[in-house]
């Protein structure tokens, strides 16, 4: 998956989260075209991947709930399958599968690229039209208060 202006929120604290979250899968796939063996794709998944999958989403969901997102719940959700399904893959290979196949680290790039398309391409709109990035800026300062778990972007 390569970064594109069609994945973009037009906020850069969000955007560079997610090109962020878009390398790290594709390292994680790289990994497994490689060869990688089972405890590198393990530690990429619950390193990478799974922080990932949590900061980038728990993030995005509190900005929604901050603009008053009408999709929150349907979003949500949507983060859950991702996070789920991160979650699956590491427990694989906790319990000694050694292998994950390609299908499968496609399957799960697909489905995050599908989120990005849609639900997120949506959100982005949103956001736009309803003061996203002010919002984000006072989810900041609470944070700095001490009011919010910290959530900064990648750098």
């Amino acid at each position: 998956m390569v970064w594109s202006s069609e994945y973009s929120f037009f906020i850069p604290e969000l955007d560079l989260r997610l090109q962020h979250g878009i390398k790290t899968m594709n390292g994680f796939h790289a990994a497994m075209l490689m060869g990688k063996g089972k405890d590198n794709l393990q530690k990429m998944l619950h390193g990478n991947v799974q922080r990932f999958s949590y900061e980038l989403t728990a993030g995005e969901e509190q900005l929604m709930a901050a603009v008053d997102y009408p999709n929150l719940r349907q979003h949500h959700e949507e983060h859950e399958a991702i996070r789920r399904k991160a979650r699956e893959l590491i427990q694989r290979l906790q319990g000694g599968e050694n292998t994950i196949t390609i299908e499968q680290s496609l399957f799960l790039a697909k489905f995050v690229e599908n989120h990005i398309k849609s639900s997120d391409r949506r959100l982005a709109e949103y956001l736009r039209r309803n003061g996203g990035a002010s919002a984000l800026r006072a989810l900041f300062a609470k944070r700095r208060q001490g009011n919010l778990p910290v959530w900064q972007p990648a750098r």
